[in-house]
C-alpha cells in the first residue's frame, strides 16, 4: 500500500522543540552505535533507502505558512552524500562536541537528520529533537542494522527520489505520525490545570515580590545566570542565545554494567534512581560552587534545594491499538520533576544518605507515572505528561521560551536513561552492535548538568554520556565524567555478578 506523503502542522510538544532549536536555544540529540564490521559506503546507502521509504520522520523537514505557523513538509528528495559523511577519527571528546555545535536549519529543503561514519565502524545518526527522541534515534539504528543484514540492492544513483510512501502503519488518519497530544491523555482537569497555574503564580510570588526579605525563598543550584537574548536592529534576525557545551562519555563493560544492575535491585532502586544519585553525588563540589546562600536546618546543617528532571518514554500512554508503540518514530517524551533537600556536606556514596536520597528520587517519579483513577470516562494524564497538555494553554510557546532568558536555571540536573535497547534478530548474520551511546545538547535553558545513558539489549554494556553547560574549557566535564567512574567503582566493589 502506498499514498502520496501530505504535510501536517507541528504538535504543542513539537513545537516546543522547533522554537529552541530556531532560536539557537537547543542544538540536536544523538545516538551512535558501534558495528561487528566496517561499513562501506554502497551497503549503508542501500540501507539507508530501505528505512527511508519506511519512515515518514526520515523524509521531511519543517517549513512555515502565511502565518508562520511550522509544518512539517515532505521532501521529494535526499542527496545522501550531502546526509551522509564518512571520517577517519574515532568517537572522542572534542568529535561528540563537534556533533553538538552544528544545527538543523529549517525550510531549507533538507531532511533533520544526518549521519556520521566514524572509523569504518562507529556510525552517529544526529538529529533534530522536534520529530525525534532519544529512543527514536535507537529504533532507527535497529531498522538500519536489520537492513544492513538483507544485503539490499545497490542504489542507482545516491539521490533517492521520494515520489510517494510506503504505509507501514495501519489504520491511521495521518500518513506522518501524530503528535504526542493525539496519542496520548496529555490535558490535565480544569481544576488540575487551575492547581497549576495557581501554583506557578504563587512561586512567581514568592521568587519576585518576597525574595528581597529573604521570605518563602528557594535556593536552586543553577548554575550562572543564562545570558541574556542578543537583540539586533533588524527585526528579521532571530532573537538568539549563545552558550558553551562540553561533553564527555563513559563506557563500561558488561561485568560492570551487570553489578550496576543488581546493585540497584538489591537496594530496591532502578538504574535510573541508581545513576540519578551517582550523579548527585559526583556534582558535591559544584553544588557548593555555585550555590552560596543556603537554608540552615535546626543542627546548623547546610541544605540546597535540588530540581532534578527526567525525560519519561510516552508510548506506554498510547490510547490507540493501531500503533506498534515498539516501532514508532517520533517525538514522544514526558518530563517527570524531583525536588528534594540534600545536605551540602556530601551525599557519599553507599551511604546512608545516598540510598535515601536514590529511593527518594524513584519514589517520586512513580508517582509521577501512575495515571489518576477518577469515575470520568475522560482518562486523566498521569502527572509527568501534564507540562506537554499545559503547551495549549500557553498563548505564544515562542514568547514563553525566549521568556525564560536572562533568568537562573531553574532546574539543577536530568538524568536521561534510556533503557535496555533490544538488538535486532541477527541470526549469525553479518551486521551487530556491540555498544550504543546516547547524546542530547545541553541548552541555554534547562539543566546545567545531564546524564544519559542506554544499554545495549538485556545483559549488555552501558554508557553514559555527561553534558555540561558553560564549559569553556571542557574542564568540569573531564573531572566529573572521572569522578561518576570513581563513584561506580566504589559502589560495585563487593557486588557479585549475576547471570540476567
Amino acid at each position: 500500500m502506498s499514498t502520496t506523503l501530505k504535510k501536517r502542522y507541528l504538535g504543542g510538544l513539537e513545537f516546543y522543540s522547533q522554537v529552541r532549536n530556531h532560536h539557537d536555544l537547543y542544538t540536536t540529540v544523538l545516538v551512535t552505535a558501534t558495528f561487528s564490521k566496517p561499513l562501506n559506503k554502497e551497503g549503508l546507502y542501500a540501507a539507508l533507502g530501505q528505512v527511508v521509504a519506511k519512515e515518514p520522520f526520515l523524509r521531511v523537514d519543517i517549513d512555515y505558512d502565511s502565518d508562520e505557523i511550522p509544518y512539517f513538509r515532505p521532501l521529494a528528495k535526499i542527496d545522501l552524500d550531502q546526509t551522509v559523511a564518512f571520517v577517519d577519527d574515532s568517537m572522542s571528546r572534542n568529535l561528540l562536541t563537534s556533533f553538538h555545535s552544528e544545527k538543523f536549519v529549517y525550510a531549507n529543503e533538507t531532511p533533520l537528520w544526518k549521519i556520521v561514519v566514524m572509523g569504518q565502524k562507529e556510525l552517529a545518526f544526529i538529529f533534530d529533537h522536534s520529530c525525534f527522541d532519544g529512543s527514536s534515534g535507537a529504533f532507527i539504528l535497529q531498522k538500519l542494522t536489520t537492513a544492513l543484514n538483507q544485503n539490499s540492492p545497490a542504489l542507482n544513483c545516491n539521490v533517492l527520489t521520494l515520489p510517494v510512501f510506503e504505509v507501514s502503519i495501519e489504520g491511521m488518519k495521518s500518513i506522518i505520525p501524530p503528535p504526542l497530544e493525539e496519542l496520548a491523555p496529555t490535558i490535565p482537569s480544569v481544576w488540575r490545570a487551575l492547581g497549576i497555574v495557581s501554583g506557578e503564580i504563587f512561586n512567581f510570588i514568592k521568587k519576585e515580590l518576597l525574595s528581597f526579605s529573604g521570605y518563602g525563598r528557594d535556593y536552586v543550584f543553577t548554575g550562572a545566570p543564562v545570558p541574556g537574548a542578543v537583540h539586533t536592529n533588524d527585526d528579521s534576525v532571530p532573537v538568539t542565545c549563545k552558550w558553551v557545551g562540553s561533553y564527555d562519555y563513559l563506557d563500561l563493560n558488561e561485568e560492570v554494567s551487570n553489578k550496576m544492575v543488581t546493585l540497584a535491585k538489591t537496594r530496591g532502586v532502578s538504574v535510573t534512581s541508581l545513576l540519578y544519585v551517582i550523579l548527585l553525588s559526583a556534582l558535591d563540589n559544584e553544588i557548593r560552587k555555585h550555590c552560596p546562600e543556603i537554608t540552615l536546618n535546626q543542627e546548623g546543617s547546610k541544605k540546597a534545594k535540588i530540581i532534578g528532571q527526567c525525560p519519561i518514554n510516552a508510548r506506554r500512554y498510547f490510547k490507540t491499538e493501531t500503533i506498534n508503540t515498539n516501532e514508532i518514530i517520533g517525538n514522544y517524551v514526558g518530563n517527570a520533576t524531583s525536588t528534594m533537600m540534600v545536605d551540602l556536606s556530601g551525599v557519599e556514596a553507599g551511604s546512608e544518605a545516598f540510598w535515601v536520597h536514590a529511593l527518594d528520587f524513584q519514589s517520586q517519579l512513580r508517582s509521577q507515572l501512575t495515571i489518576p483513577l477518577n469515575s470520568n470516562t475522560k482518562p486523566s494524564p498521569p502527572s509527568a505528561l501534564e507540562s506537554i497538555g499545559m503547551l495549549s494553554l500557553i498563548p505564544s510557546v515562542t514568547s514563553y521560551v525566549l521568556s525564560r532568558l536572562g533568568q537562573v536555571r531553574g532546574d539543577s540536573l536530568e538524568i536521561s536513561n534510556l533503557g535496555v535497547i533490544s538488538k535486532p534478530e541477527t541470526n549469525g548474520s553479518e551486521y551487530s552492535v556491540s555498544r550504543l551511546r546516547i547524546s542530547q545538547s545541553t541548552g541555554a535553558i534547562g539543566a546545567p548538568y545531564k546524564l544519559t545513558s542506554v544499554t545495549n539489549g538485556k545483559g549488555g554494556a552501558l554508557s553514559l554520556v555527561l553534558c555540561v553547560c558553560e564549559d569553556k574549557d571542557s574542564l568540569v566535564v573531564g573531572e566529573l565524567i572521572n569522578k561518576i567512574d570513581h563513584i561506580i567503582q566504589r559502589l560495585i566493589e563487593k557486588v557479585s555478578v549475576i547471570t540476567l
